[in-house]
């Protein structure tokens, strides 16, 4: 999803893990597969956790499309919307994609909203791709919006992800929100899952820092959902 960050001034802390999770054990396909065997393999009503739902998109089901083709390296400023990084490297471009959004409640009752997305790839590119996040957030301790008038400052950290599927990492952006003389903290996370050449993408909207909120109660459901089929 798009990233709700890009507003009036942001500080944020992060640091990067040196070792990727190596998880124990991977149930799911290896693929690549078909845009039907992904879209089959996304959260349904049926398998989304309860308290939560599977939203219509008007009508069309889970969305289906081709990635853009890479443009150039990433850079700094594209951590801001994470999931660029995920097709920007030409030796690891993603064959396919299909999304799901997801709503829902956080433990306080706040409304909370994500997205599980299933990346496709080529043999090897599902890995690079996420090689290539943890080599840029390690290139980037501190990105400075150069069009902020109040001089947005934003650091990312890659924690260790849930023990499923091939490998995993949880991205998680840590930032101060300045309105007028008054600041919050928000917070956003980004769950991969790899399988085989096939990366499971769940996402949520920043919310208020130590906001407890079901990401990984999804992403857990969205491995076993891809997993089963």
């Amino acid at each position: 999803m798009k990233s709700y960050l890009r507003v009036a001034a942001l500080a944020t802390v992060a640091t990067l893990s040196t070792t990727p999770t190596a998880c124990s054990h991977s149930d799911g396909p290896s693929g690549p597969l078909s845009r039907t065997e992904l879209i089959t393999r996304l959260l349904t009503a049926e398998s989304v956790p309860a308290g939560l739902r599977v939203l219509n998109l008007g009508g069309a089901g889970p969305v289906a499309s081709a990635p853009p083709s890479p443009t150039a390296p990433p850079t700094c400023a594209d951590l801001v919307a994470a999931p660029i990084v995920l097709f920007a490297d030409p030796a690891a471009v993603p064959i396919d994609r299909v999304i799901v959004a997801i709503d829902g409640r956080t433990r306080s009752g706040e409304p909370w909203l994500g997205n599980e997305a299933l990346w496709n790839y080529r043999s090897g590119g599902a890995h690079q791709a996420l090689e290539d996040l943890r080599g840029l957030v390690g290139g980037c301790p501190s990105y400075r919006d150069p069009s902020d008038s109040q001089s947005l400052v934003s650091q990312f950290t890659i924690v260790e992800g849930p023990d499923l599927g091939d490998e995993s990492l949880r991205l998680r952006q840590v930032s101060q929100l300045y309105e007028g003389s008054e600041s919050r903290q928000i917070e956003q996370e980004i769950v991969f899952i790899r399988s085989g050449d096939v990366l499971i993408m769940v996402d949520e909207q920043p919310l208020p820092a130590l906001t407890v909120t079901p990401l990984d109660v999804v992403a857990s459901a969205a491995y076993r959902k891809f997993a089963k089929g």
